[in-house]
Parts: structure tokens; sequence; C-alpha cells
């Protein structure tokens, strides 16, 4: 294996810790806007050229991966929160469309629970994205939505995504935050 390959292994194959996450600490964006962090907005609309550039990174991530999936879930109060982890199997489909032009289909294999299911990762949607960072091999995105969090409620969904690709390799780590406060990672690595 080259060095390059190694090299880039070692960077972003540590494991997910508990001690790398701070349960319901407020997002940098919520820190950054206070209020305003509600207003939806105040999104970025993407031009033609990132656009384009999208859909090129889109195409070489385009088809079948497999790898693992590191959970880290916060739950309880802010007083004391407490902290769920797990690691399972994952298969993984790259997907897009004309408003989600890089989409990550998962089929997660509990290994604890003996059953499969199927999730969803939206890293560049139109219309939802309030920072977008493109480089060769690497995309950075922040999306918030309003999402339904009970029968008569919504609730701002914030996910920080950082996507690094090379050759056959692909990293992925995602922060999700509620009402500006986090409350769990997601780590894909995955292989051709």
């Amino acid at each position: 294996m080259p060095a390059v390959i190694i090299l880039f292994l070692l960077m972003f194959s540590h494991a997910v810790s508990a001690q790398e996450v701070d349960c319901f600490e407020a997002s940098p964006a919520f820190k950054q806007l206070n209020d305003d962090y509600y207003d939806l907005s105040q999104g970025i609309e993407l031009l033609p050229s990132e656009v384009k550039q999208v859909q090129t990174l889109t195409k070489k991530l385009k088809g079948k991966w497999q790898g693992s999936l590191e959970e880290i879930y916060c739950y309880g109060s802010d007083q004391s929160p407490r902290i769920k982890n797990s690691k399972n199997k994952v298969e993984a489909i790259i997907t897009s469309d004309s408003k989600d032009l890089l989409v990550i289909n998962l089929e997660v294999f509990d290994q604890g629970k003996g059953s499969n299911k199927k999730d969803k990762l939206y890293i560049v949607t139109k219309g939802q994205l309030y920072q977008l960072q493109l480089s060769e091999g690497n995309i950075e995105s922040n999306r918030k939505v309003k999402a339904s969090s009970g029968m008569f409620s919504k609730r701002i969904r914030e996910s920080v995504i950082s996507l690094s690709f090379k050759q056959r390799t692909m990293i992925l780590v995602a922060d999700f935050y509620s009402q500006g406060h986090f409350e769990a990672r997601r780590k894909l690595v995955l292989k051709r």
C-alpha cells in the first residue's frame, strides 16, 4: 500500500470516542448566529460552478461501498448526559438527483440485534445548505432543516458533515444537532 494511503488511513481511522464529544454543546453555527440560527431563510444558493463541482465529485463516488459505521448518541440532561456507542458493518450506495446532489444510502447490519436497517445521509441538498466547502477529495457541508419531533412540535435539525476520499477509501464524520445542541456523531469508514 502506498505511503499516501497509509497516512490517509492513519489520519482518519481513529475511533469515535466519547471523549471527542461534548453532549449538548452548542453547534458552531448556533454560537455564531444566536437567535438568527432559527431563521432557515439564510441558506446559501449554490452557484452553477459549485453544482457542477459536486456532480463531478458525486460521479467519482457513485456505486457500492462497504465498511463500518461508528455512532455516538447523547441522551439524558445537560446536567447528567449519558452516551450510547455502537459499531456496525455497513453497505452504502452513493446516489444523486436534481435536488439531492449527494446522498449516501445505508444498510446498517446491527450485529448486537441481529437485524438490518436502512438510512440515508444527505450530504449536499439544494435549498438546505448553510455552508459548503469543496476541494479535491473533500466536501464539508452544513445543512439545516425543520423536522417533526412529535405531534405538535418542529425542531431545527442541523448536520455538519466532513467527507474525504482518496482512491478507494472514503471517510465521513457527521455531527448532528437538535435546536443547535449536539446530539449524535456518525463516522463511516468505507472501501470499494
